[in-house]
């Protein structure tokens, strides 16, 4: 196995981000700056590079701050402070956290305890993994690991072998 590296090894790191601001006539809110991680595994999240405000039906104004997947996003309810993930196409938000500084407490919490486990585990390893990290978002935010949740979703990947050392760095 390639010997890691401190280039590709994750790290927590927060962004400063900015974005729609008193001049813009789509936004009737004050300069909106944001402190964000600025990633965590791979493509499970990401921070943009500016802010992004989406208004939702129903006038729900959210402020998109990162990408998830694919095709997903991560965003801000400025009203709530929840965040929350779109999918390109979806109709409805899901939950991820209760709070910003909750969400970041759950990606530095998640690349403190990468590795997981090797690509050579079996699948007792990926469910010790996955529920050491259950219990350890639920300490940070309990309704966060809800089943279809962003960080439910994160669990079950966990718990089915999507993030082994190798797999996350690419080896």
């Amino acid at each position: 196995m390639p010997e890691a590296s401190s280039e590709n090894w994750p790290a927590f790191e927060m962004a400063q981000l900015h974005g729609p601001h008193a001049e813009d006539p789509n936004w009737d809110g004050p300069d909106l700056v944001l402190e964000v991680p600025r990633g965590m595994l791979g493509a499970a999240y990401q921070a943009a590079s500016s802010l992004t405000q989406i208004t939702q039906a129903g006038n729900r104004r959210l402020v998109k701050f990162g990408s998830t997947g694919l095709f997903g996003s991560i965003l801000l309810d400025a009203e709530s402070g929840i965040v929350v993930k779109l999918e390109k196409d979806a109709g409805d938000v899901g939950f991820v956290n209760s709070s910003l500084s909750a969400f970041a407490e759950a990606v530095e919490m998640v690349i403190e305890k990468f590795p997981f486990y090797g690509s050579d585990c079996n699948d007792d390893d990926w469910v010790t993994a996955a529920r050491d990290m259950e219990n350890s978002l639920r300490s940070i935010d309990p309704i966060s690991v809800s089943q279809g949740s962003f960080w439910g979703t994160f669990i079950s990947d966990v718990e089915i072998g999507d993030y082994s050392t190798e797999d996350v760095l690419g080896w």
